[in-house]
């Protein structure tokens, strides 16, 4: 029996299905697809003898907070543009990754309207959802994006 996530595009597969399922409005395939090999191969590499981490959250960008609170809480996460975005590629995501430590950053990626995947920007206050992640907190604030399991 094939295992179904063996490669980026099945894997692709799964997690559209799974996010049509919970009313998301996914991206295609292909930019899963791309999202999924372009962190595989960054995960290959390695900075000066570390391991690339990074935490992403795929948001529109045009759109990049949807829900915001009516309460204004100082623990509550929020997005700073970059001055000008980056193709999401292996050299960015591996540079990027050691500069902004996904304990508490966040990285934001969307697709243009060609599906090309980009970073630009960044979600400060992520060290509180991973305390929630890692079981130090009984409970945590949602993070932003489309991919929140």
């Amino acid at each position: 029996m094939r295992n179904s996530t063996k490669f980026p595009k099945d894997l692709a597969r799964h997690v559209r299905s799974l996010l049509v399922r919970s009313k998301e409005s996914p991206p295609s395939i292909q930019v899963l697809t791309s999202l999924f090999e372009t962190l595989y191969f960054a995960s290959l590499q390695r900075e000066e003898s570390q391991s690339i981490c990074c935490r992403l959250a795929f948001i529109d960008s045009k759109r990049p907070d949807p829900d915001p609170s009516e309460m204004i809480r100082a623990d509550r996460w929020q997005v700073f543009r970059l001055a000008a975005g980056l193709p999401l590629n292996v050299r960015n995501l591996v540079k990027l990754s050691t500069a902004v430590d996904p304990w508490g950053s966040t990285l934001t990626v969307d697709a243009d309207s060609n599906g090309k995947l980009g970073i630009w920007g960044v979600i400060d206050q992520s060290v509180h959802y991973s305390t929630f992640v890692v079981q130090e907190a009984s409970s945590g604030p949602a993070m932003p994006g489309i991919f929140k399991r």
